[in-house]
């Protein structure tokens, strides 16, 4: 698939598919969905796509719940998290199409966060 690029640091090394970033995303796309990893891990990123992606941004409240859950613990997971959870205060104060969805597919960005 010509979205994505084979990385390995060795012959030995498996290699495996990362996307080529933002760039890669097909124009015909209505919506995208963020996990938990892009935000905690690669929250630059989710910052990129907020900035440049056209369409609908999701993340599910499963996501919300899981990084307000990691908000509580200790180490730099708990950082990650705080400013995965700003980064999606940011983007949506900024009235960027980003919003927060049950995994119903019901709209709960205004509602507020609860466990599914």
């Amino acid at each position: 698939n010509s979205d994505y690029v084979l990385v390995g640091l060795s012959e030995e090394e498996p290699k495996h598919a990362v996307a080529k970033g933002p760039e890669s995303l097909k124009e015909n796309l209505s919506v995208l969905v963020i996990d938990t990893n892009i935000l905690l891990h690669q929250p630059e990123i989710f910052k990129l796509m907020v900035s440049t992606y056209t369409s609908s941004i999701v993340i599910l409240n499963a996501v919300i719940t899981e990084l307000l859950g990691l908000t509580k613990s200790t180490g730099p997971i708990r950082d990650s998290a705080k400013a995965a959870m700003i980064g999606i205060h940011e983007a949506q104060t900024k009235k960027r199409d980003v919003s927060a969805s049950n995994a119903k597919g019901r709209n709960v960005t205004n509602i507020g966060f609860y466990k599914e």
